[in-house]
């Protein structure tokens, strides 16, 4: 073999090697087939959760202390277990399968990763304001999976499951005020037009405590109390709000629980609007100690949950006026020919 053509043979297997080498390092470097599509994120340094939607239209979860609030919406705490689950579902995101590689312009658009067409996009910042993890979520294969492009990269994936993440402000907020057990029920008071009625006796079990009480049907205070349930709020309102300046909060309703936990709720009604203001604390009735030990020491777990409860309560709600609805209002807030 002459020099000429060993040189060139020496020159032809040296390109085919870089070649080779250069193929299976990018080989090496794509996701597999059930993998995670976010790895390595230090879920603890999250700062800012940016959730950008169509358009100038965002959802931005910023952290405040220990929790994160939803920035833009008056800065309404986000309900820590939604944020948490958000987290996860963003980390636990498997691939199913790379679809395209170094994908061009047209590729974007067509499946729908583009600014324009796109589901949504994620955005995980940390304090000094440096993205730590950032995709756009693209169209679904036929329900299977969703397409995803990660900011600054050209390889679009299609993952193993629909992704689901919440896309509007109220998926990360906790829409109930409180929930009401039945049988926890010890004390009631409804106050309004003038009149005042209270139930009381052993949890669970109320009678009509004042003059005429034989004109109150124990079934219609039973019907009553076992449909307070949940009281669930459609949307949050701060004192200067507009919407609702001038409103009376004239009709209010104590619920004392077994435990020692009293929720003091307010309420208002204008032009078929409804509102309500929330707080809660612990009855004093409730700190007495009983001289058994057993006992003693029962009670006091008691009034520590109590109290925790009514601590995070007030610190959750009392500043904030909610609106509710209807229905919502009329369980509530009875007449006294209700219980007739």
């Amino acid at each position: 073999m002459s020099l000429k053509k060993l040189s060139f043979l020496t020159a032809t297997l040296f390109i085919l090697s870089v070649a080779v080498y250069i193929n299976e390092n990018r080989r090496g470097s794509d996701l597999l087939a059930g993998s995670y599509y976010i790895t390595g994120l230090d879920v603890g340094s999250i700062e800012r959760i940016v959730i950008g939607l169509a358009g100038e239209e965002k959802i931005t979860l910023a952290k405040k202390g220990e929790r994160f609030i939803l920035e833009g919406h008056k800065s309404y705490p986000a309900a820590t277990d939604r944020v948490n689950e958000l987290l996860f579902q963003i980390t636990g995101i498997e691939v199913a399968e790379k679809t395209v590689s170094e994908a061009s312009e047209e590729d974007i658009v067509a499946y729908e990763l583009d600014e324009e067409s796109k589901k949504y996009s994620l955005s995980l910042v940390n304090r000094e304001g440096n993205e730590l993890a950032g995709f756009s979520v693209g169209k679904s294969y036929r329900g299977r999976g969703d397409y995803l492009l990660k900011n600054g990269e050209k390889d679009i994936y299609l993952s193993k499951a629909p992704l689901g993440i919440g896309t509007t402000y109220k998926s990360f907020v906790d829409t109930a005020l409180f929930s009401i057990d039945e049988a926890e029920v010890e004390h009631l008071e409804l106050k309004g037009n003038g009149r005042a009625m209270v139930f009381s006796g052993p949890a669970g079990n109320l009678t009509f405590q004042g003059p005429g009480g034989q004109n109150f049907k124990k079934e219609k205070i039973d019907e009553y109390l076992g449909a307070l349930g949940t009281l669930r709020f459609e949307d949050f309102f701060t004192e200067n709000d507009t919407e609702i300046q001038r409103v009376n909060f004239n009709r209010n309703l104590t619920i004392r629980l077994a435990g020692g936990l009293v929720y003091e709720a307010s309420f208002a009604t204008r032009e078929e609007n409804y509102w309500v203001r929330l707080k809660a604390s612990v009855h004093e009735g409730q700190r007495a100690q009983t001289p058994d030990e057993e006992d003693s020491t029962a009670n006091v777990s008691k009034v520590v949950e109590a109290q925790a409860q009514a601590e995070r309560v007030n610190r959750e709600h009392s500043s904030w006026i909610y609106k509710i609805g209807q229905a919502a209002f009329e369980r509530m807030i009875k007449e006294a020919s209700f219980f007739r």
